[in-house]
């Protein structure tokens, strides 16, 4: 049953990655769909109307509709309570600014999705939302920054046990290997992470070819041709897979053509680089085929062009590489996507240099240098930027560290080690027992301090190791009057007879208008006879009566709020502290120590 529901978080995940990339060409053959989903929505109730609302949620995906549709996504499963629906709407948010240039609520959003998906223990959603993150440097040209990141997940997967944090971190890793020309350092990780996939999900046929595509790339671009080639040939054995598994899925809209043309694509490139021409031709003309089995992006026909473009100039026909080069120029320049441009501007020099325009090729050369330094300082101003994210993001990290999963014990330690474990064990239990033996002295003297009705305080400080009995002391220099010692007496007996500490309202104030004495010199007595002000001598009698209270078994069941009201506090912060103060306990640790 958990692998199911594993499964099903996989498919979800892989999914709207499928949706990213055929979002368009899905938008154009179901422009009337999103109007039947909206009107079947006010009919529907439960996970019903939550599953139509996830529809139209991926159909509008890569615009501000698909924004709307998510937030009413996740107030329709707030108010259901439907967890597994809320963490997708929040994985998707992530989705959607995750292909805008606002990075800072990308990162925002993420941390978010990432912090609900621990809490609820959906771990797939939070893996997909760290390879995100991954994604997210990678692009920006961070490469050390998104290793760093890689890095972390597959160790908090490893902790979590999570099969599918590992593959995405394998992937992530060699992702960013792969992008910043490391090729030879990305084909292991990629390989392990590939093994997990075919060991763990089997039947995840997308998301299988997905992988194999990084790992047939990677090899090319280790100029392994060979080894590339081999997967190549898997890759056609799982497209039949695919087609037979897929019905019944979701899936069947999306188009295997392009799987298919991709990997005629690697075929053909591969070819090239062993100097297989005819080998190469044949595989574009079964890549253009492919184009003719249903409608493709417009990146996948440029790509084709390139790989076109890249066989003519290897057979030397220049003129030919020329027009198919042209046209991939003016797509990615008019996409701005300059990762590509700069290879496609690079081959275009190739080209001209083959032709003899040589002029024309070193002011192209020239462009490429002008344009990798702008995006030099372009990268490097991000990579500041993100900095201060991840500082940002690293605090929310700490403050929901106490949310992680603890990580599982190690192994146990060897006999030498156990053995002192177990006498340090034992010495602890030693000192645990000593403590446990003068605290419930001390709550014992406590008691006895409080039975006692003779004019004298007791203080224990706060590290309850010593206590000291303190009766009125004269000091040569400020001897207390006769009169002054009377007075306290008089107030001692009124504590003791009338119980007048009881009273939360008496105050030094109210005392001398109820003795018709003024109240300087009734706070005075009390400091020169007891060494103490008045909350402090009023205090001990209350927390006396408290001592009392709690060491009687006839109250055994009286609640705290009662004890406090009865002793004569008004809340129970000043209680506890006053308590804590005299006594050295709380009144929980007193009432476990004086059993």
């Amino acid at each position: 049953m958990h692998q199911s529901k594993c499964l099903q978080k996989l498919f979800f995940v892989v999914l709207f990655f499928l949706f990213q990339i055929f979002c368009p060409i899905y938008g154009q053959t179901k422009i009337s769909e999103e109007d039947s989903l909206k009107n079947a929505i006010t009919s529907q109730s439960g996970e019903k109307k939550l599953s139509t609302l996830q529809q139209l949620m991926l159909l509008k995906l890569t615009s501000e509709d698909g924004l709307i549709y998510i937030d009413q996504l996740e107030k329709e499963a707030q108010k259901q309570n439907n967890e597994d629906y809320v963490g997708k709407a929040l994985l998707m948010r992530t989705t959607y600014y995750m292909n805008t240039e606002l990075t800072d609520s990308f990162l925002i959003h993420a941390e978010r999705s990432k912090e609900y998906s621990i809490e609820h223990q959906n771990y797939d959603y939070y893996f997909a939302i760290e390879s995100y993150v991954v994604g997210r440097y990678i692009n920006e040209g961070n490469y050390e920054l998104a290793l760093f990141y890689a890095n972390k997940m597959f160790k908090r997967a490893k902790d979590l046990d999570n099969t599918y944090g590992e593959i995405n971190a394998y992937e992530s890793i060699g992702h960013a290997y792969m992008s910043s020309r490391r090729p030879e350092e990305a084909i292991k990780p990629l390989l392990e992470g590939f093994e997990l996939l075919k060991m763990h999900y089997p039947d995840d046929h997308v998301y299988l070819m997905e992988y194999a595509f990084k790992i047939i790339q990677t090899y090319y671009d280790a100029k392994n041709f060979d080894a590339s080639i081999l997967y190549c040939d898997w890759m056609k054995k799982e497209f039949a897979l695919f087609e037979s598994a897929r019905q019944g899925t979701g899936l069947e809209s999306l188009p295997i053509a392009d799987y298919k043309m991709h990997n005629e694509v690697y075929y053909a490139l591969n070819y090239i680089r062993k100097d297989q021409s005819d080998l190469a031709k044949e595989a574009l003309k079964r890549a253009t085929a492919h184009t003719m089995e249903g409608e493709m992006e417009e990146f996948n026909i440029q790509n084709l062009n390139v790989a076109y473009a890249d066989y003519y100039c290897h057979i030397r026909n220049y003129k030919q590489a020329l027009e198919y080069i042209d046209q991939a120029d003016a797509f990615y320049k008019e996409f701005h996507i300059m990762s590509v441009y700069l290879e496609i501007l690079d081959k275009k020099a190739e080209i001209l240099a083959g032709m003899k325009q040589f002029e024309d090729a070193y002011q192209i050369k020239n462009e490429i240098t002008r344009i990798s330094d702008s995006l030099a300082i372009e990268t490097l101003s991000k990579q500041i930027s993100d900095l201060r994210i991840i500082h940002q993001v690293d605090k929310l990290e700490m403050e929901s560290a106490s949310k992680e999963i603890k990580y599982r014990n190690r192994l146990m330690l060897v006999v030498t080690i156990a053995v002192l474990s177990i006498i340090a064990c034992l010495i602890i239990l030693y000192f645990y027992r000593k403590k446990r033996i003068a605290f419930r002295e001390l709550a014992r003297k406590n008691t006895q301090w409080a039975n006692s009705n003779a004019l004298e305080v007791i203080n224990f400080p706060e590290n309850r190791k010593n206590t000291k009995k303190e009766e009125i002391v004269e000091d040569n220099n400020s001897n207390p009057s006769a009169e002054e010692r009377e007075l306290v007496n008089i107030i001692h007996n009124m504590m003791l007879n009338e119980k007048i500490f009881q009273d939360f309202t008496l105050t030094l104030e109210s005392l001398s208008d109820r003795m018709k004495i003024n109240r300087n010199i009734l706070s005075k007595a009390i400091n020169q006879c007891t060494g103490k002000n008045f909350n402090l001598f009023v205090n001990e009698y209350r927390i006396k009566e408290a001592v009392r209270i709690i060491s009687d078994s006839k109250h055994k069941i009286l609640y705290m709020d009662e004890l406090v009201e009865k002793v004569g506090f008004n809340s129970k912060a000043p209680f506890y502290q006053a308590f804590k103060k005299i006594t050295g306990f709380s009144p929980t640790e007193f009432r476990k120590n004086n059993q």
